[in-house]
């Protein structure tokens, strides 16, 4: 796949856990839209790049990409590797 390198619009779906997480590494002017009991919804500007997609893997089901699809899909593409890799048995 090939990165873009323009920035766009990110949105993923945290555990509050990760509140200062993600204002360390995106820092303050990030856009919350949602706060739940559990969680909350924010939108940031980054390219989808392997920095990207590793800082999102490092978290495992503590952080959800909710857009845009190609890094939905690229999460997908690593997960599908990596059961290959290992599979049952």
């Amino acid at each position: 796949m090939m990165y873009r390198g323009d920035p766009g619009t990110v949105t993923l779906r945290c555990q509050n856990s990760m509140t200062s997480i993600v204002f360390d590494r995106f820092g303050k002017d990030v856009l919350i839209s949602e706060i739940g009991p559990d969680s909350f919804t924010v939108s940031i500007r980054s390219s989808v790049s392997p920095t990207l997609v590793s800082w999102i893997l490092m978290f495992y089901d503590r952080v959800e990409v909710l857009r845009p699809g190609e890094l939905i899909d690229e999460l997908r593409k690593i997960a599908e590797t990596v059961l290959k890799t290992y599979p049952n048995g």
